[in-house]
């Protein structure tokens, strides 16, 4: 966790406060979801989420990162509430820090199935070295992602694959848990499920053609 900003050290100083409370006997349950998707069943997501109004601006410049291979780890919010309520209310679930963190799938898919459903709304690819100033120059004021503009420039889309292999979340419990005690599997994101979120983006005219 990055203690050096405002979230980090927010996230660091309330599990402080549960750590402590829980020594004190507190019955405390600290859960943790990484990147919250779209319900498998419906497509629908928040609009402002951070993925959605990147795919956003990425529409409204009509430009990518060519060869992103950026790996996305979501957990399905159908999903992640059933579970979180299935742990907090479960007895054995006291004094424990549940970890979810999805499979990796590469943000191609996502873009994929963008360039499939919106076609020649894509005008160009550039490289990652190119793209922050080309955000910065090209997103247009009036968009919905501009209040994020600086986090969508920052983006890096080509840091190489199987990023979950090196990222130290440990979900093992957190499967054994659900799995073992509240009969619950664990949850895998499928290509099919990005797929129906940007379809339900592109049903309630949030992606359009209209948008670049």
């Amino acid at each position: 966790m990055n203690l050096k900003d405002g979230y980090g050290q927010s996230k660091a100083v309330v599990e402080q406060i549960l750590y402590t409370a829980s020594t004190l006997g507190a019955d405390i349950v600290v859960i943790r979801p990484c990147t919250i998707s779209a319900d498998t069943r419906t497509g629908y997501s928040n609009l402002f989420d951070f993925i959605n109004l990147l795919l956003l601006a990425e529409v409204e410049m009509g430009c990518m990162v060519e060869n992103a291979d950026l790996q996305l780890h979501f957990i399905p919010v159908d999903y992640c509430s059933k579970a979180i309520v299935a742990l907090a209310m479960h007895p054995d679930s006291g004094g424990h820090c549940f970890n979810f963190y999805g499979n990796g799938l590469s943000i191609s898919c996502l873009h994929n199935g963008l360039v499939q459903r919106l076609p020649d709304v894509i005008k160009k690819k550039i490289e990652q070295n190119n793209w922050k100033q080309y955000v910065l120059k090209n997103l247009p004021e009036n968009s919905p992602a501009w209040r994020m503009k600086e986090q969508i420039a920052s983006m890096i889309f080509t840091s190489g694959n199987f990023q979950q292999e090196k990222s130290g979340v440990r979900i093992e419990m957190t499967k054994d848990f659900l799995e073992k005690k509240c009969n619950m599997n664990w949850s895998e994101v499928t290509e099919q499920d990005l797929i129906k979120s940007i379809e339900y983006m592109i049903d309630v005219g949030f992606l359009s053609r209209r948008s670049s």
